[in-house]
């Protein structure tokens, strides 16, 4: 027979082991939880809070102890003397599945990735799964290719970038971090 919890007993369980936020759970998270604890228990114990008085400390051994004696079947509900929320835990799994058998499986669609940036210069050779795109990051590669790295980060050269791009996509802050990010990679594949 499966031991009849109140939510706030559940809550009190978890909140003594150490789940601060247990109060706002749904049920089944709840169920997941309480089913750790009490499998942990069954396992050699649980810790205990150390905050807790020893009253509370009892009532919560008690809980748990009970839960356990009954091979960790258990059910709980709001506590107003009404039917519990939850079936056993075994029971809950099995008609989990059973509901799982029954519903029609919706086919996922993959999600495809925004593309930043237009299509960039086709390339022989390129690796599996990257694509070519023309955006801030290439457009700076390009213009340290053209100026070279010993001038380093110039205002003019950040400005560059961000021109080439045109109007609609100014962003200096941008600019400058992207091509910060294409020294740092052009000057290890140069002098790496």
């Amino acid at each position: 027979m499966a031991v009849k919890l109140t939510q706030d007993e559940a809550v009190q369980i978890c909140e003594a082991v150490g789940f601060s936020r247990a109060s706002s759970w749904n049920k089944k998270r709840m169920k997941q939880k309480l089913g750790e604890v009490f499998e942990l228990a069954r396992d050699g114990g649980v810790d205990l809070i150390d905050t807790l008085d020893e009253d509370a400390r009892g009532q919560v051994n008690t809980l748990i102890s009970s839960v356990v004696g009954e091979g960790g079947k258990f059910t709980f509900g709001r506590g107003d003397g009404g039917e519990a929320a939850e079936a056993p835990a075994e029971e809950a799994d099995e008609k989990a599945d059973e509901k799982a058998d029954d519903k029609p499986k919706k086919e996922k669609k993959p999600k495809s990735p925004k593309e930043k940036g237009v299509a960039g210069p086709k390339i022989d050779g390129k690796p599996e799964g990257i694509r070519s795109l023309r955006n801030r990051l290439f457009v700076a590669g390009a213009i340290l290719r053209e100026s070279g790295l010993s001038h380093g980060l110039t205002e003019e050269l950040i400005r560059e970038v961000d021109e080439t791009l045109g109007k609609e996509k100014s962003n200096l802050v941008a600019s400058k971090n992207q091509l910060g990010l294409a020294w740092h990679v052009v000057n290890g594949y140069l002098n790496g």
